[in-house]
């Protein structure tokens, strides 16, 4: 099936929702266990349209792995959002 080219603010939407998503699951890996009461109140928490759950979930469980690489994707949201959140600076510099 052939999808329509995504608008800008789609695009921005769609960057900053794999960006929480990583962030998320990342965060759940910081402490060298993830668990599946971690994941269950990601899935409470955010909302996400039933024929994308199957596809939110594998990227999860794939990004919760490792809590490597979470600067990439702190920066992605930090600058989807274009505005220099101090928490979201901070995570994306802390490791530099």
């Amino acid at each position: 099936m052939d999808r329509a080219p995504l608008k800008p603010v789609e695009t921005q939407s769609a960057a900053f929702t794999i960006a929480a998503i990583a962030l998320a699951a990342k965060l759940s890996a910081a402490d060298g266990r993830s668990s599946e009461a971690e994941f269950r109140t990601f899935q409470r928490l955010f909302s996400v349209e039933p024929g994308e759950a199957e596809n939110v979930a594998r990227f999860y469980r794939f990004a919760q792995k490792s809590p490597h690489g979470f600067e990439l994707y702190a920066s992605q949201a930090r600058d989807t959002l274009g505005l220099e959140i101090r928490c979201l600076s901070i995570c994306s510099t802390a490791c530099s």
